[in-house]
């Protein structure tokens, strides 16, 4: 095994053929070192050269890798779990089970390799950044390799570690240690002993850093995809074969979305598509416009696209992004407080339009929020033509949406909700409802029972777990109600509006249901449960906990951001199950990115969670759900379900565990007990209809249905939020 048997000109291109099929590849076949000085890295060199590393690893080879810290998201993420997993034994037996066919799982499973190859050293990662007499970035090209006999090569050159020195003109001249010319020999070596310089802290100009200083010195910079300051798009796309189209990873869309497509285009282009989660609901939007886009562009060479999406939150900005340039629609622009350019680049779209007649391609994403507080500044002056997405557009029926919604005149609109009903607000629903042009069952439906028939969303069993209040607990839990009960008018069952008293009342029994003392007890059953069942296993399971601390602690108004309850919980958890792999996910956490990826590695077992998973962020690999906190809305614990539901190769099923809370049985309080126990059987049957295991109730209910005469089919739910 020698390089020696390599034959290399002593100038490379990529003019010559694929760089990694005539040139690293073979290298690292027969190499034991690879040394490497490069401006730019990206793990998708590894995916492409994924043979060569192979055998390279087989041989017992070792990479060290000098870069600037310009990394992309997705690399420093994964530089730093490969870091962390030297010294975090289930990280690193997490990070092995992940990959288990080495051939296969560099090439579809790259980040996580480039993880496992750093925390079994394969890999080494410095970081360089020019000091004293130099500035700018770490801009070198060369390498080194060398085989097992100490025969080596050395190159420099115009390349970088990355997709696109694949693709672009690049070219670097090769020196070898058994060339025919002694001076070549003699250089052979140089580029060893400078990258050995570096790496070790020698040269004056450089400073270097592994990467937990790096982490300390925090000199990483982030490379993030970003729309350019000019129109690319119009250029592009007057490509052959360029432009705006479906995307790659599909050979086309679904019936069902086509249906929904000619299904608004038949209701004046306005409408409501109530489509369980997990089914497509954003992929259904993008090929409306999709559609719309190449239908005026045949008819009209200059024809641009125009279209505005509304989401709750920031996560769901950057995941609308992802999905619209996978449709090659590249003019993106992100509106929300933390980006300070949004305003002039949609100024600039305005100015363009009023002063020089120029129509410019866009799609810009909006967070609510944004949209109300600058909707008369800038959204109201784009054209009227376009296209608004309104994703989970039952956020349209807060208070300060409504006083703007009549404003709004942008014809073409479509709203996508799994549960676009408001229960608690039927006035705002029917707001909306008109908006959009459209009412129950909207222009397009397509409901959980129908994607769980055809295949789309996974199947699930469902097991509801009783967990009883104290007595104390149900005796504070009667005094919220009878208080709440003086704002109803009885005979009609009706409620005053926008009361804070009952308000606070509503929130007061909430956080008293959701924070039961003996929820953390039946938390240790499931997961005791779970772990000694045979067909599953403990491992990519999210656990919904409740928010705040525990009621009799002390009322607080600002509980919400109190996190004592899902603590307790995960102190239990991690002193009952030390071999659980566990970690947190609340608004305030930080690393968010760092966390879900690691969980769908499944390098954490276990996720907490309280409200932020609830809309948008997607864990297809998510098999069991254990809800420890669920209101009496529909609208989150079907949400919550529809996350677990969604297809992965590695999901057979998924298990939904949820705490019923019930009264200790007093015998004195019979209606009040009856009462509680109805609110908590109207989710049970929500869950029960569509799960696999649907016939079960009785097996679960039978001895408390009796005691209360409580019949199954008496439970009602409402049919349009199933």
């Amino acid at each position: 095994m020698s390089i020696k048997d390599l034959n290399f000109p002593p100038v490379v291109t990529t003019s010559d053929g694929n760089i990694s099929e005539i040139f690293f590849i073979p290298l690292l076949n027969k190499s034991v070192l690879y040394y490497r000085g490069v401006g730019y890295f990206s793990s998708a060199w590894i995916k492409y050269n994924s043979k060569g590393i192979l055998n390279f690893i087989n041989n017992g080879g070792k990479i060290k890798w000098i870069t600037s810290p310009i990394l992309s998201e997705k690399d420093w993420t994964y530089m730093k779990l490969g870091d962390k997993a030297k010294v975090d034994k289930l990280l690193k037996k997490k990070l092995n089970e992940v990959v288990i066919d080495l051939e296969k799982s560099l090439e579809e499973k790259t980040l996580a390799t480039f993880s496992w190859m750093i925390s079994d050293n394969i890999v080494e990662i410095k970081l360089a950044l020019p000091y004293n007499n130099l500035k700018g970035e770490f801009h070198d090209k060369f390498g080194y390799f060398e085989d097992s006999l100490g025969n080596s090569l050395s190159f420099q050159g115009s390349n970088n570690e990355s997709i696109n020195s694949i693709f672009n003109y690049e070219s670097f001249f090769v020196l070898t240690s058994w060339d025919n010319s002694e001076s070549i020999r003699n250089h052979s070596n140089i580029s060893k002993t400078r990258f050995l310089k570096i790496w070790n802290g020698d040269d004056k100009n450089l400073k270097v850093y592994s990467i937990p200083n790096s982490i300390k010195e925090k000199i990483v910079k982030l490379r993030k995809i970003s729309p350019r300051p000019y129109n690319l798009s119009r250029y592009k796309e007057k490509r052959v074969g360029m432009g705006p189209r479906i995307p790659d990873k599909f050979s086309d869309v679904r019936d069902y979305q086509k249906k929904a497509y000619e299904n608004w285009k038949s209701n004046n282009k306005k409408g409501i598509f109530a489509m369980a989660t997990g089914t497509g609901k954003t992929v259904t939007a993008l090929y409306c416009a999709l559609q719309e886009y190449l239908l005026n562009k045949a008819k009209r060479s200059d024809y641009n696209y125009n279209v505005i999406v509304l989401v709750p939150s920031k996560t769901l900005v950057n995941q609308w992004e992802k999905e619209i340039r996978s449709f090659h629609f590249y003019s993106t622009i992100k509106a929300y407080s933390s980006n300070l350019t949004w305003k002039k680049d949609v100024k600039r779209i305005i100015d363009d339009k009023k002063y020089s007649d120029i129509d410019s391609n866009y799609f810009i994403i909006a967070t609510y929020r944004t949209f109300i507080s600058s909707y008369d500044k800038y959204f109201s002056k784009l054209n009227k033509k376009t296209l608004l997405i309104a994703d989970e557009v039952h956020n349209m029926g807060s208070p300060g949406f409504l006083d703007l919604i009549y404003d709004i005149t942008f014809e073409d609109r479509i709203g996508l909700s799994a549960t676009p009903k408001r229960i608690y607000s039927p006035s705002s629903s029917d707001i909306i409802s008109n908006f959009f042009n459209t009412q129950y069952p909207y222009t397009f439906n397509f409901s959980m029972k129908e994607a769980i028939n055809q295949k789309i969303l996974t199947e699930y069993f469902y097991f509801p777990k009783l967990v009883s209040l104290t007595d104390c607990e149900f005796e504070e839990y009667r005094k919220i109600t009878k208080e709440i009960g003086k704002f109803y008018h009885y005979e009609h069952n009706l409620k005053p509006k926008n009361n804070s008293n009952l308000e606070r009342l509503l929130i007061k029994r909430k956080r008293l249901i959701n924070g039961a003392e003996n929820k953390i007890n039946a938390l240790i059953d499931i997961i005791h449960e779970i772990k000694s069942k045979k067909k599953i296993s403990l491992d990519y399971c999210l656990v919904y906990a409740p928010a705040g601390s525990n009621y009799f602690s002390g009322w607080t108004h600002d509980y919400e951001e109190d996190q004592r309850i899902i603590n307790d919980m995960r102190k239990m958890v991690d002193t009952i199950f030390p071999d659980v792999s566990q970690n947190l996910y609340v608004s305030e956490t930080k690393d968010k990115e760092d966390i879900i990826n690691s969980f769908r590695l499944g390098v954490i077992d276990l996720l907490f969670a309280i409200n932020c998973l609830d809309e948008g962020v997607d864990i297809p690999q998510t098999k069991i759900g254990i809800f420890t906190s669920s209101t009496g809305n529909p609208r989150q614990f079907i949400q919550r379900r529809g996350r677990l539901l969604r297809k992965h190769p590695q999901k057979d099923f998924a298990y939904v565990y949820d705490m019923i809370v019930i009264p200790p049985r007093s015998g004195t309080t019979y209606e009040e007990e009856k009462k509680l126990i109805m609110n908590e059987l109207r989710r049970v049957k929500y869950f029960l209809e569509l799960s696999r295991n649907f016939t079960d109730f009785d097996d679960y209910f039978q001895d408390l249905c009796d005691y209360y005469k409580i019949s199954y089919l008496a439970i009602d739910i409402d049919e349009e939020m199933l």
